[in-house]
């Protein structure tokens, strides 16, 4: 299964270079929370851009940082780290299928 068949979901950058290992993949998709809170219900530690790490100051002026708001509100990072196995991402790729489907 392709995440390409996850529409509508876009992926953010189409592959790394020969040897690189990125711990994420972010995802741009409308709602991210409702996705991330449907991944882990289901076991997979995907989180918001930047998680934790926004300023304060963006949540409370988001008009000043429309950009980083934007990117907060829709961006998800799927773990795809060295040690995920090839069967977890098949896992993953099943599970955003099924969540573009229904939402």
């Amino acid at each position: 299964l392709s995440l390409h068949d996850a529409l509508p979901i876009c992926l953010l950058h189409s592959g790394v270079e020969n040897g690189d290992v990125p711990q994420t993949l972010p995802l741009m998709v409308s709602g991210a929370n409702d996705l991330i809170r449907f991944l882990r219900e289901r076991g997979v530690g995907a989180y918001a851009w930047p998680d934790e790490y926004l300023p304060k100051q963006v949540f409370k002026r988001s008009d000043l940082f429309p950009n980083s708001a934007i990117m907060h509100a829709n961006i998800v990072c799927m773990p795809i780290h060295q040690d995920v196995t090839k069967a977890q991402l098949n896992f993953m790729a099943e599970l955003l299928s099924k969540w573009s489907r229904l939402s």
